[in-house]
């Protein structure tokens, strides 16, 4: 899957740069939260990202960068451990 971005202006490399704002499908995401009754389903369904450029805004919006980093949280916000992309090159 690929990152799904409202970019329109900025480039690089060809292609859009990738905003703190963008949407990152998400998948294959197992987690669990422990409970007495033995687990609860928490799958990751949105990355919080931190760390953006802190000088490079496109729409206002700063981007992503490669040490930028990102929390992956459940719909209730619980955090997960950090997400690993794939197919993302």
């Amino acid at each position: 899957m690929s990152p799904v971005t409202v970019n329109t202006g900025g480039l690089v490399d060809g292609l859009p740069a990738l905003l703190v704002s963008d949407s990152f499908p998400i998948a294959g995401s197992p987690f669990e939260a422990p409970t007495p009754d033995g687990g609860k389903p928490q799958p990751c369904t949105e990355i919080m990202w931190s760390a953006p450029a802190a000088r490079v805004l496109v729409n206002g919006r700063p981007v992503l960068v490669a040490t930028s980093t990102g929390q992956c949280l459940s719909a209730e916000h619980d955090p997960h451990n950090p997400p690993m992309p794939s197919g993302v090159s």
